[in-house]
């Protein structure tokens, strides 16, 4: 049986955000940065965005991670050189929130707390601003942690859990 290590725990919470489609070449991997005395982990595919900070053996440098199996739990990765500079993924980051804020906390195995996922999904979806959804199967890669979540009005919502942060662009509804 292999062994889940502290890295694979946060390469596969920030790797589900990474980008599949072959024209983002430059988003479909895990970017590692040192911010500030802190590394942090980022992936995004343009939709939504993950941050983890990490203090494990990954080190920065001008090639991305790309995490080449994923499971729930364990992930599989190499350093490859990526041509393309990752995008600037803290301007995405709003800084600017609706005074309202909630707390949610998904369960890790949906299936088995399905009426307590059901809950948490039916609370975040009465909180989303007027006029705005959001994608649920980016809220799938949320559960196992507790997260307070904020909304912008510029159609974002931001997930914090700890060193963990998710910013998924909100759908505006049609009219």
């Amino acid at each position: 049986m292999a062994t889940i290590t502290d890295t694979d725990k946060h390469v596969v919470f920030v790797a589900r955000a990474a980008s599949n489609d072959e024209t983002r070449y430059f988003m479909s991997g895990v970017h590692i940065e040192d911010d500030l005395g802190m590394r942090k982990i980022i992936a995004t595919d343009g939709q939504r965005l993950h941050v983890d900070a990490y203090f494990g053996d990954l080190k920065p440098h001008e090639s991305c991670y790309r995490v080449l199996r994923s499971s729930a739990k364990k992930a599989d990765y190499e350093s490859i050189p990526i041509e393309g500079l990752f995008p600037k993924w803290q301007r995405v980051v709003p800084d600017n929130f609706l005074p309202e804020s909630i707390t949610l906390e998904f369960p890790a195995n949906k299936k088995k707390e399905s009426g307590k996922y059901s809950c948490e999904v039916c609370k975040l979806i009465r909180a989303l601003p007027d006029g705005h959804d959001i994608d649920l199967a980016y809220v799938d890669d949320l559960a196992g942690y507790k997260w307070e979540v904020q909304f912008s009005a510029k159609g974002v919502a931001m997930f914090v859990s700890g060193a963990k942060m998710a910013v998924i662009a909100l759908m505006k509804q049609p009219e």
